[in-house]
């Protein structure tokens, strides 16, 4: 690392760059100011200063701690604090519950964590009494987090109102003035083993599977579907017909679990099983059997062992997942049935002129 003096006989300088390839050098990623201006030739207030002005562009990351003494320790940003901090220490920010740290909120650092914490209790508080005002809401923030904002009514419009407003579980019912559980966190705590914040694990997944059988349910009726939505948010229908070996087919999937809002595909087609002879047959006259629909259809799979998929359509869905908890099918919903009879209809008109004669 270079030591470039001054002229004049001032104090050698040492840039950014080389100031942050400290952290690289050295054997753990996380430095005491001390351990560092022993690595370079400026003393060690002018590197806290420097470290201060790095932490302000978000380049270093830092933590007052209290051993024997109060020492702040440092690490670059690009290493992130979850590989910083060992796990015997509290994470910098998260606070180990999914349906908080999975939230943009203001801050970073301790101040971010404590946000989080003053989130989680009011989360916490709501879903155990299902209902209650944004007065009443206010204390419970505050009593969380008195530190990280100026009065109860800046936490809250700055942080919590953003974090419940971001949440799938809570809504705000202008008519009565309070906030409520959703129609899927209402589902959650009825049929729950236990709170929200507990077991989120086996929560989500329950909730990814409930918000697929549901889905199936509104649009086509049926909830038996195949596959495990948790592993790779994706389902399966089949559908028998009058013709041996031939069923409609449906595929759900999705990026992200349904349950966080993630926007969907939804395909329908034509599962085919029969002799590989056939299925070749069938694959081969491919494209008189695509320009039957009035639409653009794709094979899925062409030759799979003794079976081929002809997904005739696909769409996407941007279905708040809150809608498939009620009883009743939303509009948005019906649209989304409406589109499945239309494309059954010409699937099953393509299966009965193109496909059962081979």
């Amino acid at each position: 690392m270079g030591e470039d003096s001054a002229a004049g006989g001032r104090e050698p300088t040492v840039s950014d760059s080389e100031l942050l390839e400290l952290f690289d050098d050295a054997d753990v990623p996380v430095l005491k100011t001390s351990e560092l201006a022993e690595k370079i030739p400026i003393g060690e207030r002018q590197v806290r200063s420097r470290l201060e002005t790095l932490s302000e562009d978000d380049r270093v990351g830092s933590r007052m701690i209290t051993a024997q003494n109060r020492v702040r320790l440092w690490w670059h940003s690009r290493i992130g604090v979850k590989r910083t901090w060992s796990s015997t220490e509290a994470d910098l920010e998260s606070i180990d519950v999914e349906v908080v740290d999975s939230l943009e909120l203001p801050g970073r650092g301790e101040a971010l964590q404590q946000r989080r914490q003053a989130v989680n209790s009011v989360f916490k508080f709501l879903f155990d009494n299902e209902s209650d005002s944004a007065g009443r809401l206010k204390l419970v923030a505050w009593g969380a987090d008195p530190d990280s904002y100026s009065s109860p009514e800046s936490l809250w419009n700055n942080c919590v109102k953003k974090a419940l407003d971001q949440s799938c579980f809570f809504r705000l019912f202008e008519t009565e003035k309070e906030w409520q559980l959703t129609e899927m966190a209402s589902w959650l705590r009825q049929h729950g083993d236990c709170a929200l914040w507990n077991d989120w694990g086996t929560h989500r997944d329950r909730l990814d599977y409930e918000c697929h059988d549901r889905l199936w349910t509104h649009v086509i009726g049926r909830h038996d579907s195949l596959g495990k939505p948790s592993q790779n948010h994706t389902s399966v229908l089949t559908q028998g017909l009058d013709f041996e070996g031939i069923d409609l087919y449906y595929l759900l999937t999705s990026d992200e679990p349904m349950w966080s809002g993630s926007s969907a595909k939804l395909g329908h087609g034509v599962q085919i099983q029969d002799d590989p002879e056939v299925l070749r047959e069938i694959v081969q006259s491919k494209d008189r059997i695509e320009a039957a629909f009035s639409f653009t259809a794709n094979w899925r799979d062409l030759i799979e062992e003794d079976s081929t998929v002809l997904v005739a359509r696909t769409r996407s869905l941007d279905v708040d997942p809150n809608e498939v908890f009620k009883d009743e099918t939303s509009r948005s919903l019906r649209n989304v049935k409406k589109w499945v009879e239309e494309t059954q209809d010409q699937v099953i008109r393509v299966v009965e002129n193109e496909i059962t004669g081979f």
